[in-house]
């Protein structure tokens, strides 16, 4: 594959579901550690709880996509300024709970919660890089990355980090 024909786009709605998929496979470990569901259960799950709110100034999500389809995303966060919804993108537990257990259900929130980390002033952190299986090693997340590193200076943050939970 060349790296190439790979474009690095702002993620749309239109890409929430395969950017849900490509999170629930790359960090498929994590996840089946939290909750009895298989695969797609997780991602259906995920596509109903991870709700992006378009008014949020802190934070971004790419996509890095090969002829059209999400092979790679990257999403960074910072200390901001958001402005609340009125009314769109709440959740309705109750059929969740039904369909995937209270119990998974408020795992994966938990779980979920407790990865989360909150970056400091003028520090913009990459919340997660995930790159499909099929295009691992072919410098993907190098691009994502160096798109990172320029969207960082560009938006004068003083500091571009990651961390790595075990």
């Amino acid at each position: 594959m060349i790296v190439d024909q790979i474009e690095i786009m702002t993620r749309q709605d239109i890409d929430h579901e395969a950017v849900c998929e490509l999170i629930a496979d790359s960090f498929r470990g994590k996840f089946q550690s939290l909750v009895r569901l298989d695969d797609s259960q997780i991602t259906q799950l995920l596509g109903s709880l991870w709700i992006l709110d378009p008014n949020d100034l802190s934070s971004t999500q790419v996509v890095a996509k090969e002829k059209g389809k999400v092979v790679g995303t990257l999403s960074l966060k910072w200390k901001g300024t958001r402005i609340p919804r009125k009314g769109a993108g709440q959740i309705t537990f109750k059929p969740l709970f039904k369909q995937f257990g209270t119990l998974n259900v408020c795992k994966l929130i938990a779980g979920l919660h407790f990865l989360e980390y909150q970056p400091q002033a003028h520090e913009c952190y990459i919340e997660h890089l995930a790159i499909h299986s099929s295009h691992r090693n072919q410098g993907i997340g190098g691009q994502l990355l160096a798109w990172a590193q320029n969207y960082a200076r560009c938006s004068e943050f003083d500091q571009l980090s990651l961390h790595v939970a075990s």
